[in-house]
């Protein structure tokens, strides 16, 4: 997926080296990110079946 993306993979790097940490924090952010979205859009359709049942 990250290679689609353009996006380093740590694999692509020796292990320790500053390129693999980087790539390694990069994927952690991506990851945080696809949580936090995921989480959002969960939220967001509670909501929406909230008012739908109020509205009956």
């Amino acid at each position: 997926m990250r290679k689609i993306q353009q996006k380093n993979d740590a694999a692509d790097f020796p292990v320790g080296t500053a390129e693999w940490q980087a790539a390694m924090e990069e994927f952690g952010r991506d990851i945080i990110t696809a949580l936090a979205e995921s989480a959002a859009n969960m939220v967001a359709d509670c909501d929406l079946v909230s008012q739908i049942a109020r509205q009956e």
